[in-house]
């Protein structure tokens, strides 16, 4: 069955995952990288997160096993976003077992493997690349000296707070909505992702000029490093997005550093 058969369910279409099954589903994602290996990658961890739904769905042991065993075949995403693929294959297994149009095994496969790739093409970028900055950024500039401790905590639980919120979301949202949710993704998330890459910007550009300009005061030349600091900030953002790559963004930002070590700049 091609993919552009599937139909959506209807406001009224009754649905058989209740909030336990979810809520089982959701504490399996996290293992799902457990059993990571280079033949199947998350496989096995998927399956095992997606066990939940298919034991709702088929109580009967050898129809579950039927129905579980093609869904630990290769797959590899964005841990966070995986939740997604997750919800959205339960869906599909949902409306089999109503007998509603829905993917084969074979459309599923194809269909995980498309999901795969265009979800870790918009998590990494969010995760990453903006969110674990973002949070370092924060922790270095509001958190210094002998409290260098609520830091470490700024980190771990701003970025766990947002992975794991969006882990829920993503499951319960895939269930729910299906495919049509991950066509929606790109559009929602990535002015996210810019969004928080900008913020980030801003916080470097602001812990680079607290580095170089002392609360006391400042020298002239210290105070043209703290404005550096702020160039290198909006460089580095602007550079990030023309594109040229990292080795061009640290060639540029090693040329400017070297730039300040000429003798009299900070005095």
């Amino acid at each position: 069955m091609s993919e552009a058969t599937i139909a959506q369910p209807g406001p009224d279409a009754p649905r058989r995952l209740g909030a336990g099954t979810l809520f089982g589903m959701f504490a399996r994602v996290f293992a799902l990288q457990a059993v990571w290996n280079y033949e199947r990658m998350q496989g096995i961890g998927f399956a095992h997160a997606l066990s939940p739904a298919v034991r709702a769905l088929e109580p009967d042991d050898a129809a579950a096993a039927r129905a579980l065993v093609p869904q630990a075949g290769y797959f590899n995403t964005h841990p966070v976003m995986a939740a997604v693929a997750v919800g959205v294959v339960a869906d599909q297994l949902e409306r089999r077992s109503r007998g509603e149009a829905a993917l084969d095994d074979a459309g599923l496969t194809r269909v995980k493997q498309a999901l795969g790739s265009s979800l870790a093409a918009i998590g990494d970028p969010l995760f990453w690349n903006a969110v674990r900055p973002l949070l370092a950024l924060v922790a270095v500039y509001g958190w210094r000296d002998d409290r260098s401790w609520l830091g470490v905590l700024t980190i771990v639980a701003g970025y766990n707070t947002f992975a794991v919120g969006y882990r829920a979301r993503g499951l319960v949202e895939g269930y729910r909505r299906g495919l049509s949710y991950v066509a929606q993704l790109a559009q929602r998330l990535g002015p996210m992702t810019a969004g928080l890459r900008m913020l980030a910007a801003v916080v470097a550009a602001l812990v680079v000029a607290t580095i170089l300009v002392p609360p006391g005061g400042a020298t002239p030349g210290q105070v043209l490093l703290g404005a550096l600091g702020i160039a290198l900030g909006v460089l580095f953002f602007g550079a990030a997005r023309l594109g040229p790559g990292e080795w061009g963004i640290a060639l540029v930002l090693s040329v400017l550093a070297w730039a300040t070590t000429f003798p009299g700049l900070g005095r």
